[in-house]
């Protein structure tokens, strides 16, 4: 009984761009103190299923802790905890479940109130980080509308978000666009040379999704590095997953640019296996003909020359 009296029902809320993964350590040290501790993704973040497309507004964003709070007994009362724009997210759920909030724990959040409307604070944030720099806006309703999404740029996050953060989390942030994961590090510590590339529309690959209408435009930046390298280099090439097609299709195109393809766990389709692959590599086929053509052509007039 005593135990029950000590314990709290921590609810945490992230801010814009994170989710709930963001609150692990603190997760954890309030669990290992013996309390409660629900950490929820709002609309569109962490592992949630929405779609940014389908977050038209702040109450779509906060759907996730609403449903949350309604779920709750009307005796039971929580500790609210809200971070950066998890601040208007907790707010919003003080003003409508008054009876289920014991406490709310604004950190480093913003904090709207009669007088000082969520617009207006967001206004000061703009103002005061001056500039949004790399970042990349989405305008799924046209250019002429108001942007629909924000993707922030890895400088912005290095200079004027995390530049307080552990130096581990900077160096992510200041070298994102350029990162290597486990794999990458180990063969480069064993003295290979490692390209690691973002398929369109993926990783810091500036295309947006709308804009990647065919498998051939998700593929070509490995179509296109694939043909920028010499016609003597022999590559190795490793696909995971998915890019099983893409290896499979650079292997067709490009045979005499191919060392060895490696599938990690990956599709490996074939002539026989996939009708829809045969597709896909006709389409790309025709596509880099041209290309692939006057790269031969390129290679002839060289060795025209030194002979």
């Amino acid at each position: 009984m005593e135990k029950d009296k000590r314990e709290k029902h921590f609810v945490l809320v992230h801010g814009g761009c994170h989710g709930a993964w963001c609150w692990y350590k603190v997760a954890t040290l309030l669990k290992s103190g013996g309390h409660k501790v629900t950490v929820l993704d709002l609309a569109a973040s962490g592992i949630h299923p929405k779609q940014v497309h389908e977050v038209l507004s702040y109450f779509d964003y906060f759907e996730p802790l609403m449903e949350f709070m309604k779920s709750l007994p009307p005796e039971e009362r929580v500790i609210l905890v809200g971070h950066s724009m998890g601040g208007f997210s907790i707010s919003a759920s003080m003003e409508r479940f008054l009876e289920n909030v014991s406490v709310a724990v604004f950190c480093t959040a913003f904090m709207p109130s009669p007088d000082l409307s969520s617009t207006t604070i967001l206004e000061q944030h703009t103002r005061r980080l001056d500039s949004y720099m790399d970042s990349v806006y989405t305008f799924d309703n046209a250019p002429n509308n108001r942007p629909t999404s924000l993707l922030l740029g890895p400088n912005l996050m290095s200079s004027k978000l995390y530049q307080l953060s552990p130096p581990e989390v900077r160096l992510f942030f200041n070298f994102i666009d350029s990162i290597n994961q486990f794999v990458a590090i180990l063969l480069k510590t064993a003295g290979h040379r490692v390209t690691a590339l973002d398929m369109s529309a993926s990783g810091t690959h500036p295309s947006q999704l709308y804009e990647v209408p065919s498998i051939s435009d998700y593929f070509k930046p490995l179509t296109e590095f694939m043909v920028s390298l010499p016609l003597e280099e022999r590559v190795i090439l490793v696909g995971h997953s998915m890019g099983g097609y893409c290896i499979s299709t650079a292997m067709e195109i490009f045979p005499e640019k191919v060392s060895v393809a490696v599938f990690c766990t990956a599709f490996m389709p074939s002539h026989e296996f996939s009708y829809t692959y045969d597709i896909i590599r006709r389409e790309m086929t025709l596509e880099l003909e041209m290309t692939h053509e006057e790269a031969l052509e390129s290679k002839q007039r060289t060795v025209g020359i030194l002979n």
